[in-house]
């Protein structure tokens, strides 16, 4: 039984991650990250393996990897130079990825603020501001008054229980004080 990408990194003290591009670059396999198959030069140094779980409908499960021997250490070449340079341009990737998701992510909501916006816009104009009204925001405006009037509601009350326990403390002391 051969290595894994995982092992052959431990041994050389880099990630799986760059493993596998070593193992890209010289053209041991192809393919991308989750789905690297083993080229015809690759199968001098490892072997695909298939693996399942015997069951068969729903319970079916398959899964593989890429089992390597000892000597594609020695064929990768990894210096801790390389190695760095490969974490450095992965790493460097990784950055452009993530910025381009956020970028589509702000342009994807930028585009949804518009359209509610337009969509606003178009609701207020039709007859002035009452008829324009959407019925999501005449519910809106419904739940607001009637939270705002349930929360008045309840500060009154206890301002005046306050206010009466205030008069009745000051009565008890004034009592006192004439006794």
């Amino acid at each position: 039984m051969g290595i894994t990408a995982t092992e052959i990194g431990h041994r050389i003290h880099a990630s799986a991650e760059v493993v596998n591009r070593l193992l890209l670059e010289k053209g041991l396999t192809h393919g991308e990250p989750g789905a690297y198959g083993i080229t015809d030069k690759g199968a001098m140094f490892g072997a695909a393996i298939d693996k399942e779980n015997g069951y068969g409908g729903w319970a079916h499960r398959n899964w593989g990897w890429n089992s390597w021997n000892e000597s594609v250490i020695d064929e990768l070449g990894a210096t801790p130079e390389k190695i760095a340079e490969v974490s450095a341009a992965i790493k460097a990737e990784k950055a452009v990825k993530r910025a381009a998701d956020k970028l589509e992510a702000e342009q994807y909501w930028a585009g949804v603020m518009a359209e509610k916006a337009q969509k606003f816009a178009e609701d207020t104009s039709e007859g002035g501001t009452e008829a324009g009204l959407t019925n999501g925001q005449k519910m809106l405006i419904g739940v607001t008054v009637t939270v705002v009037g349930v929360v008045g509601g309840v500060l009154i009350y206890k301002g005046v229980k306050r206010n009466k326990r205030k008069k009745a403390e000051r009565a008890e002391r004034d009592a006192t004080a004439v006794s």
